[in-house]
């Protein structure tokens, strides 16, 4: 399964540490991928990610690498062609999101993300974590 990771799934994986959206993030049988600007969002958001998790700056750094091993960081030159469309349909609703929409269009792949704004797009197929656990469960070929 093709997936673009939304922001808030690795926030969540790095803020609980045990739980189905750190243990999926680690599978290898799914095919994650990510908008450059993704790095930029964690970034803007470790001093909230580091308080909630209590992970040191070491810790939080470690756990970030960890994670990313799995998720294809896309630059955003090989989607940029799909910004203006994506823009149609995510800029009002939230601009940050225009870029995950973007790299989903792209590259015909869902999007996996809690985020509610997605719902309001219907161009790509949104996951929600729990929606991806019942389906795995559910039809495990499908991963």
């Amino acid at each position: 399964m093709k997936l673009v990771v939304d922001t808030n799934i690795i926030i969540s994986a790095l803020i609980k540490r045990k739980g189905k959206t750190r243990e999926m993030l680690l599978e290898e049988n799914l095919d994650l991928y990510a908008p450059e600007y993704f790095l930029e969002e964690i970034l803007n958001h470790k001093n909230i990610i580091k308080k909630k998790s209590k992970l040191s700056g070491t810790q939080l750094k470690g756990k970030i690498l960890l994670l990313l091993e799995n998720i294809d960081i896309v630059p955003k030159k090989e989607y940029e062609k799909q910004i203006s469309k994506a823009k149609e349909f995510m800029e009002d609703i939230d601009p940050d999101d225009v870029y995950f929409l973007a790299l989903a269009l792209r590259l015909g792949a869902d999007i996996w993300s809690n985020d509610e704004d997605f719902e309001k797009q219907n161009e790509v197929k949104r996951w929600k974590t729990s929606k991806l656990i019942s389906e795995k469960y559910k039809d495990p070929y499908l991963f």
